[in-house]
Order: structure tokens, then C-alpha cells, then sequence
């Protein structure tokens, strides 16, 4: 049956309203200890690892299935982990946590147990694991028992360590390493920070993990007094193929070629007219493609800005001087555009096609200003994919958060919205079609296919601090947002159902918009929940349609596309899609039959979108494809 049959004329006043949904909270633990500062979630999507950062640092893992908390493993000595960056890392079989002690916990043991713990020094700073997921590289603390160290990651022995250059005793607070090693499968790259306090310099050590010659891993190469970076250390990154390290001091960038025994540095480079030390304005300040390096800095001459420097993997520098505080920069996956964000303004670069003069130009700048710099700008500010770019900023009490369409060159606002909290940290799913973003002690997921806001969690009353190392972490089907709740001093971390994404079946054909439309949802598809929400976007904008569902699947031409709905069927409400081109339709389990309520739990359910679609130049109507959720 046509589904236009019915009175349409009722509808032209009906606007698309975006549901006010909550996604299902799996766990939210709120326990007496002095906060989580980091986490990282198995590749398999088994386990939550945190870092409890107490003065006897802590290890926590949780089962993302259930939300369970299946090992609190206490660290062992005095001392927390202080300002790292990073304090977790994991394989599917192994989990990292530093502190004063390196924990090393076998996560295939059921429950997770404690493999081993080596002492790490005071206040380690960084944590990584090779790609292979063989070797540990951490770069520990001050004394004895600190500087560069290597662990073979199935025992959690030591293979390898050097002295490293501990930092001086008045600075170990007051300095902010991004990171402070980055790994290979074939190498270790490590920064240490060189004295004295007046004129800092930047140590640079590469270990080639496994030498052709056999026997432990081994420094390959090193600066030294007279080629040291200049500054203090600050961030390290590697290209995505591996080939190079890139080293950002508080004044220089340097190249390192990652070539087996045979590593080398093929340049070091003052950034332009010397910008000045970053104090701790910028909290990522260096990112790589495997052609073009771009770095953010604190410019302290000439006035109070930013400067962005990009350089050519051969050494050919640009700039540009930016206005505001710099906080954030980030590559496209593409690796064909950068985003980099200030206090004051958003920047669009292109990094291809590249000026032939020294001086960068960006595609578009846009003004979305703050009052909040430094840590109180979050963690992380900036994410991006190839067609979204999302940006936080505080301004006079006011979280806002910018999600840009950036697939036309051009910072165009797709969502803008605000959040009651201090924005700490933001992260985007790897199937990109989300982006979760974390409070002080707040939690918001944003759809970057429907632009809104499909869920807001509030996992503690009390205010909240600041972590050292991150405040959310995603995979596709679960977030894991974490944190410090200062009025009770409680940690608190939440685990989020994000829904994965359902199978869609069936064909949907193209519309007048010149592609096909697609079905989505969010919510859950737990009944008891009540939460799931239906999406549709590529839709013709301001045009009928009506969402329908049923316990069997159909095969029968329709319009310009396929109807995919069969056995007992029923059409929900009609709608109008947005001026976007989007639809949306709440499931309601508890109402009646035409809003879900005739949905029965424990089976599969298919749903499809029918719309009009008035500009094409067939039948007028058309269907998006099928969508099959197992309903529990």
C-alpha cells in the first residue's frame, strides 16, 4: 500500500523535532578514591583499563559488556604519576598502568589478574606498546629505578633501560610533556629534558628494539650537548608509515628517520621568529602525515598570539601568526586539510597544494572565541574526520560545542550547542559517525550523521577536576568517560552503550538530491530503556514520509527504490523531514501500536522510511533501505 494514500495535506505543519534520548548507561561507579585520569579500552572490546592516580597509583579494569568491575589491583609504593599524558596502554592479552610502579596486569586470565610490577621512578610520564603488541617502551621517573625503559610485554621483564636526564626537582609540576615516547614495531623514540632551567635543551633517544645482530634492544641514536633541541620537550609523534619520528621542543621541531641501525636526524628547525615557550598553552602542539608536519605555539613576541608552522617531510617550513591562545590541531584522516583552533578563532588549512611563498593561508577562519585557555580549555579540543570538523569552547561560563561541515572547503556550522559543565576532552568513534564528548562530570553524545545530540548523562552531582591525562575514550559500540569529583573526592567513570550500529539490508534508490537516503538509529534496543530513535538523512528537505516497521523483510519494487518491510507490518506517524533533509521518529515500546508499541522484545525487527520526493524526475516517492535491529 502507498503510504502518500493517507490525508497528507494534515501534514505541512509538522517539523522535525529531535528526541530528547538518553542512551542506556551500562555502569556508572562513583568510589572513594581520588579519581581516574586515564583509560583505554582492548582492541576485541572486552575491557576498560583505568589509571586510578591515588598516591599509590592504581589499576582498574572493567567489563564493557556488563559494566563489572572484575580487577582493583593497588599499586604498590609511593607516588602518583603526576603530569603524563598518557598512563594506560593495551593489547587484547595485556594492560599497562604506571605509577610509581609499572603494573603489568593478563588480561586472558578470567578474571584479569597481576602479571608483574617493576619500578618506574617518580613521576613517569608516558606509556606505549608496540604496534605487534611484544614490547613496552615507558618513560619513567626521577632515581634509580627510572629514565628510558623497555619491557618484554608477555612477562613483564625488563629488556632495556638508560639513565634518561631526570627533571629538575622544581620543575616536576610545572612542566607539561604531550608525549614523551612513541613506538614502532622496530623502534623506540624517547625525549628527556636537559638543564639548566635558564636555557632548556631536549634530549632525543631512539632504541632499535630488535637489532639484526641479535641480543636486547639498543640506543641507535642520540643527541647529545651540541644537538639537543632547543627548549624544553614537548610533544613526539610518528608519521603513519613509521618512517619518521618528529620531535617538538619548546622552540625547534626536529625529523628523525627511523631506519633500523641506521637512524638518522636529516634536519632540526627553529620554528619562525623564535614564538617563544608554550608555559601550558598548547596541549597537543605537533601532528604528522607522512608528508607534511604541522605544529601550534604560544607566541610571546610581538604581542599576544599564535603562530602555526608546517614543514614539508623535507624540511621546507611555512607560517602563519593566528589570533588567540593556541590549543588543538588536527589532521583529516585524508591527511588533505587541518584544523587548528585558538581562544579565538577555528582555522581551516589546506596542506596539499601548499603557497610557494613562506606564508600559510588558510581555506576559512571563523571566529567561535573563548575565555578559557590551558587546561581550562579541556584536554583535547579539536577532532575532526574528512567531512566534520567538532570544537569546543568556553566562553563566560558557557560550554559550546561546534560541529563544522568542512567536505566544501569551508567551515560551515552544522550543530551548535551548549553543555552545563567544563568541557574536559572529546573523542569520534572510529566508524566516524559519532562523537562523544565529556564534562568536569558530564557526558554528551553528538550523531555527525543527524548533527544532534542523541544522548546527555550526568554521572556525578558533585564539581569536578581536571585529570592529567584524558576524559573519554570510544570504540563503536561503547563509551567510557571518567574523572575526579572534587566536592566528595570521588573518582567517577560511566560506561555508555553507544548502540552499534544496526544492519541495514535491501536497496534504497537515488533521490533527487542526487544520492541515496540512508536509515540510522541511536538510543539502544533494549525495550525496557525505551530509548531507540530512528534517523533517515539525504532526504529531499520539507517533504512527507512516514517510518514503518515489521517482523519480516519484503523485496518489491517501490517508487525509485525497494520496499524492504514485510510479514506483520504497521507505519508509524507521518513527518516532515527538515529543511536538511533529515527524519527522525522516537520508538516508543510503552504507546501505541503505530508508535512501537506493538514491538515484542527477543525477536528481529525491520524498519524502513517512505517518503515523497517531489523533484525527481520518476514516481515521485522512494524508500531509504532496510534496517534490522534485534530488539532485547
Amino acid at each position: 500500500m502507498n503510504p502518500f494514500a493517507q490525508t497528507a495535506t494534515l501534514l505541512s505543519v509538522l517539523a522535525l523535532a529531535v528526541p530528547a534520548s538518553a542512551q542506556f548507561v551500562i555502569a556508572n561507579s562513583d568510589t572513594n578514591n581520588l579519581g581516574y585520569d586515564d583509560c583505554e579500552l582492548t582492541p576485541d572490546g572486552r575491557y576498560a583499563v583505568l589509571r586510578e592516580n591515588t598516591w599509590q597509583t592504581s589499576a582498574r579494569v572493567f567489563d564493557l559488556a556488563s559494566g563489572v568491575e572484575v580487577l582493583n589491583e593497588p599499586g604498590a609504593g609511593g607516588g602518583p604519576s603526576g603530569v603524563c599524558q598518557d598512563g594506560v596502554a593495551v593489547t587484547d592479552e595485556r594492560g599497562v598502568v604506571i605509577g610509581s610502579q609499572v603494573v603489568f596486569l593478563d588480561l586472558t586470565a578470567t578474571p584479569p589478574v597481576r602479571l608483574a610490577a617493576q619500578d618506574a621512578g617518580v613521576f613517569p610520564r608516558d606509556v606505549a606498546i608496540t604496534p605487534d603488541g611484544t614490547i613496552a617502551a615507558v618513560r619513567g621517573g626521577n632515581g634509580v629505578n627510572g629514565g628510558l625503559l623497555l619491557y618484554e610485554l608477555a612477562t613483564g621483564n625488563r629488556l632495556a633501560n638508560a639513565p634518561g636526564d631526570p627533571f629538575p626537582s622544581g620543575l616536576i609540576n610545572m612542566t607539561f610533556d604531550v608525549d614523551s615516547v612513541a613506538v614502532t614495531n622496530d623502534h623506540a623514540v624517547f625525549t628527556s629534558y636537559i638543564g639548566p632551567t635558564i636555557s632548556p635543551r631536549t634530549r632525543v633517544t631512539v632504541f632499535e628494539l630488535r637489532p639484526s645482530g641479535g641480543g636486547p634492544p639498543a640506543i641507535v641514536f642520540e643527541t647529545g650537548a651540541a644537538t639537543d633541541q632547543i627548549g624544553e620537550p614537548h610533544d613526539v609523534t610518528l608519521t603513519p608509515d613509521g618512517q619518521h619520528a618528529v620531535v617538538r621542543s619548546g622552540l625547534s621541531v626536529g625529523l628523525y628517520q627511523l631506519n633500523g641501525s641506521q637512524t638518522t636526524r636529516p634536519w632540526h628547525k627553529r620554528l619562525f621568529n623564535d614564538p617563544g615557550p608554550f608555559g601550558l598553552s598548547a596541549m597537543d602542539s605537533i601532528e604528522a602525515t607522512n608528508d607534511v608536519i604541522a605544529t601550534i605555539s604560544r607566541r610571546s613576541v610581538g604581542g599576544f598570539a599564535a603562530q602555526l608552522d608546517v614543514f614539508e617531510i623535507n624540511g621546507t617550513q611555512r607560517s602563519m601568526v593566528l589570533t588567540g591562545d593556541p590549543h588543538d590541531l588536527a589532521f583529516t584522516p585524508s591527511g588533505e586539510r587541518l584544523v587548528a583552533r585558538t581562544h579565538i578563532e577555528t582555522f581551516l588549512f589546506d596542506v596539499v597544494n601548499l603557497p610557494a611563498s613562506m606564508f600559510m593561508t588558510p581555506l576559512d577562519r571563523e571566529v567561535f572565541d573563548g575565555t578559557h585557555t590551558s587546561y581550562g580549555a579541556g584536554m583535547d579540543s579539536v577532532m575532526v574526520t574528512d567531512t566534520r570538523a567538532v570544537t569546543l569552547s568556553r566562553l563566560n561560563g558557557i560550554t559550546r560545542i561546534r560541529v563544522w561541515d568542512i567536505s566544501n572547503d569551508t567551515l560551515e556550522v552544522a550543530l551548535e550547542t551548549t553543555m552545563p559543565d567544563i568541557p574536559l576532552d572529546l573523542a569520534i568513534t572510529p566508524d566516524e559517525s559519532r562523537c562523544v564528548v565529556s564534562g568536569l562530570t558530564y557526558v554528551m553524545v553528538i550523531d555527525l550523521r543527524a548533527n544532534a545530540v542523541t544522548a546527555q548523562h550526568d554521572p556525578s552531582p558533585a564539581t569536578g577536576s581536571f585529570p592529567w591525562c584524558d576524559g573519554v575514550v570510544v570504540n563503536d559500540e561503547r563509551a567510557v568517560a571518567f574523572g575526579v569529583a572534587v566536592a566528595n573526592g570521588f573518582g567517577w567513570v560511566s560506561i555508555l552503550d553507544l548502540f552499534a550500529e544496526p544492519t541495514t539490508y535491501c536497496t534504497s534508490g537515488t533521490n533527487s538530491t542526487g544520492v541515496a537516503a540512508e536509515i540510522f538509529a541511536s538510543g539502544s534496543a533494549r525495550a525496557p530503556s525505551n530509548d531507540l530513535v530512528l534517523w533517515a538523512r539525504n532526504l529531499p528537505g520539507l517533504e512527507f514520509g512516514v517510518f514503518v516497521f515489521g517482523d519480516g523483510t519484503a523485496q518489491t519494487p517501490f517508487g525509485d527504490g525497494t520496499f524492504c518491510v514485510g510479514g506483520n507490518t504497521t507505519r508509524m506517524p507521518f513527518l516532515s523531514t527538515s529543511a536538511e533533509g533529515i527524519a527522525t521518529q522516537v520508538v516508543d515500546f510503552q504507546g501505541p501500536p503505530r508508535e512501537g508499541g506493538t514491538i515484542v522484545p527477543g525477536q528481529t525487527w525491520y524498519f524502513q522510511l517512505v517518503y515523497r520526493d517531489a523533484a525527481s524526475t520518476g514516481s515521485g516517492f522512494n524508500a531509504t533501505e532496510g534496517l534490522a535491529i534485534d530488539i532485547n
